[in-house]
Order: C-alpha cells, then structure tokens, then sequence
C-alpha cells in the first residue's frame, strides 16, 4: 500500500494541524490527513467527457441482497427492459450491453419492512413518463404497492413499490400541468 511518509505534507494547515490532534486525542492512529480546500484541478474536456484526477468510473452498479435471485434479477430485467447474465451466486441485469443492476446471492436476506419496521437500506427513484404504464409493468412483474401517490401541490409525485425481495423503489413522475 502506501507509505504514510508519502502521505504527508510540510505545508500542514491550522485545519488540517488541529483535525489531527484532535483524532490522535481520541484513540485514533497516527494516520496522516490531508484537507483539501478547493476541488482538484480538471485536466482535458473532450466529446462531453471530462477527465479529472479521480479514479476512472466505467459503469454504475447498484447490487441487491435476494434470497431468490432468478425472481430479483427477473424483475429488474423486466423493468429496464434488459437480460441476466447468472453465476452460481450472482446475477447481472445488462441493458444494450451495459451492466445496471447486480444482484448477489443473501441466504438470510430479510426484507425492509418500509416505512417502520426494519429500515431500508437503499432504494432507487425511477423516472417515468407514463406511471400507468410503468406501473402496469412493475406489477406484472411482481412488484407490491407500499404507498399509493399522493396528490399534492408539489409538481410531482411518487408512489412507492417493493420488489420480489422486498426492496423499496419509487416510480416518480412530474404531473401533468393543469390549464
């Protein structure tokens, strides 16, 4: 890994200077800290694609906890309108080639039990243009209605499902503007 020596900097700041005492203070190891004040430097944009100091990202997964991972990962498919590549202990929902959604193999996995029991630990808002429609689909494909939209002011709304395994999603949309 690396060195804590190369992690170090002469040119400390008070910030920086008190934010170690005060960890160090409280048990912490000596572990360097570096604040940084302003975000780093981007280097070259190109084709709306900028590239900058950070790691280089090349696809965005969210992974699922199911007991059940044909009914998970069916589902998913079935909503984004993709297939599942399986292994013995995960399943990979692609669509146009592109992986989307994970889901990994949980024995025990137990089910949120949105809004008050066991709490949720994260959920996806999907944004659709027809919500009789996307509904319809979520339905068909064994999603359950926790909470019904509601009408409101606001410019749009939500109602809120729960998958095969029980994960909570929203199917949110913006509500047609009355004249």
């Amino acid at each position: 890994m690396f060195s804590s020596q190369a992690h170090r900097s002469n040119d400390r700041s008070d910030t920086d200077t008190r934010a170690h005492a005060v960890a160090k203070q409280n048990g912490a190891r000596e572990t360097p800290i570096r604040v940084v004040a302003k975000r780093p430097r981007r280097r070259a944009c190109a084709r709306g694609r900028c590239d900058d100091d950070g790691v280089k990202i090349t696809h965005r997964v969210v992974v699922l906890d199911a007991a059940d991972l044909r009914a998970e990962s069916s589902f998913w498919a079935g909503v984004f309108g993709g297939t599942v590549h399986a292994e013995d202990d995960w399943h990979m929902v692609e669509v146009d080639g592109q992986p989307r959604i994970g889901v990994q193999l949980a024995p025990n996995h137990v089910p949120p039990d949105w809004p008050d029991g066991t709490p949720q630990q994260i959920h996806l808002d999907l944004w659709v243009d027809d919500p009789n429609e996307a509904h319809d689909l979520v339905m068909s494909l064994g999603a359950t209605v926790l909470k019904e939209a509601e009408d409101g002011d606001s410019p749009d709304t939500f109602q809120v499902y729960a998958d095969p395994a029980g994960h909570p999603f929203c199917l949110c949309w913006v509500k047609p503007r009355e004249r």
